[in-house]
């Protein structure tokens, strides 16, 4: 018995030093490596395998080697609508949906290597600061932002804001059930 309480006492004394994997510096993504900023707000894999890394200056896509940045330019109306990306998600056309913090939203075509943009108040956005996105089917889209939810469809011709009485204005999380409804 006297053995069983030493061995308990043991245990509990280092549980406090054990890890379930020890801390590694390798295979990190630092701003040593090319990444645009150290604040990473969001990651998202595609369906090709590319890590999407959203942070406070800029969008990055890394393929397991090469960090590549995507960054406003002004001078370029292709390229990313701001500095600062919020959430990201990926379509089921490979188009990569950026939520930008005070620009609205940027739609990176892999095929064009362009961006469009979506943003208020033109667009009918209620904010332009995005905060989630979800697909609800092929032709709908919802996108959670500061100050409520709205609906765009595939065209980018329909912005529907949804009435928030109830709800909290930001709109940070979504889902869609198994019945394909956001």
């Amino acid at each position: 018995m006297r053995i069983a309480e030493i061995f308990i006492i043991a245990a509990l004394a280092t549980s406090g030093l054990l890890y379930a994997q020890p801390p590694q510096d390798e295979g990190l993504i630092g701003t040593k490596d090319g990444l645009s900023q150290g604040m990473v707000h969001t990651i998202l894999q595609d369906s090709k395998g590319f890590l999407w890394i959203g942070t406070k200056d800029g969008l990055n896509r890394f393929d397991g080697y090469r960090l590549r940045v995507y960054n406003s330019s002004p001078e370029d109306s292709f390229s990313l609508a701001g500095h600062v990306v919020n959430t990201l998600h990926e379509d089921a056309h490979h188009n990569i949906w950026v939520g930008t913090e005070n620009n609205g939203i940027s739609i990176f075509s892999p095929y064009t290597g362009k961006f469009h943009h979506i943003s208020s108040p033109a667009s009918g956005l209620p904010s332009n600061e995005i905060i989630s996105f979800v697909q609800q089917n092929d032709s709908t889209y919802w996108a959670g932002t500061r100050m409520g939810l709205c609906r765009l469809t595939a065209s980018f011709t329909s912005v529907s804001r949804m009435a928030t009485a109830s709800l909290s204005e930001h709109v940070r999380a979504r889902s869609v059930d198994l019945g394909g409804q956001a």
